[in-house]
Parts: C-alpha cells; sequence; structure tokens
C-alpha cells in the first residue's frame, strides 16, 4: 500500500524504489493500524524528497513482542550534530537546504510522538554524504 502511494514519486526522480523486508503474509500485528501508516509515509517522503539521486529502501524486520520498520535512502545525510535534534518541533536537518525543500520541519516530531503513543521508538542512523536510515519499533499492543 505505502509502496504503491510513492513508487510514483521516486521514480518521477529516477530513485530505486524497493522494498527489502517484508512482513510474511500471515503476520498478524497488534497495533495502531492507521498510527503505522502515518509514521511510515512521513519517513518515506522525507526519503524521496531528500534523495537526489540513488535509491530508497523500505523493510520490516519482526521481533519477540515488537516490529521495527525502516526506510534507508542514499541522500544526503544528516550532520551528526543536526542528529541530535532533528526529532525536535520545526527542526529541519538542514536549514540552509530548507529554501529548496517545503515542509513545516514537524513530520519527524509528530512521528516521533506517534511512536511513543504507541509505546514504541524511533531512531536515525545517518553519514553525511551516505544517506540516512530512519527506524521506527512498536510493541504489540
Amino acid at each position: 500500500e505505502l509502496y504503491d502511494l510513492h513508487a510514483y514519486e521516486a521514480q518521477h526522480k529516477k530513485l530505486e524504489f524497493r522494498i527489502e523486508k517484508r512482513a510474511p503474509e500471515n503476520a498478524t500485528i497488534f497495533t495502531d493500524h492507521s498510527i503505522i501508516l502515518h509514521i511510515f509515509a512521513n519517513l518515506i517522503k522525507n526519503a524521496v524528497k531528500f534523495t537526489a539521486s540513488g535509491f530508497v529502501a523500505i523493510g520490516y524486520i519482526p521481533h519477540a513482542n515488537s516490529h521495527e520498520f525502516y526506510v534507508k535512502d542514499s541522500g544526503m545525510g544528516i550532520e551528526p550534530e543536526k542528529q541530535a535534534y532533528i526529532f525536535d518541533r520545526f527542526s529541519k536537518g538542514d536549514p540552509a537546504a530548507s529554501r529548496f525543500y517545503e515542509g513545516t520541519g514537524l513530520g519527524l516530531a509528530i512521528a516521533k510522538a506517534y511512536c511513543e503513543t504507541l509505546g514504541g521508538s524511533i531512531a536515525l542512523t545517518s553519514t553525511p554524504g551516505n544517506g540516512s536510515v530512519f527506524s521506527f519499533t512498536v510493541p504489540d499492543l
């Protein structure tokens, strides 16, 4: 569903857009479906927006009592000193690039709040010039 929603924009930018790991067909996840979709969609949208060339990949990793979802990209990456506040409201990873990209800087703060509402967490691993991985984990409710 999310792949189909974002595939056109990724293809329009000539990005490789792929699903790396899927949940099994018979998997049951006990959580709020609409919140998961909102978080995941926001992360995918950001990855496509901030990746000029290369790829965006999405995936799922099951854990014993929780579920991890991730979005990986080959985009610009985020400087270590900016990673500390990337989930803060009205924060943008690169203020100098703000004039080129639309947005309020609320998307990641909302995603973090949603994760916490579900009892989960959100994380970032990034290397400037080599892309980012945003992942979020939610427990079974």
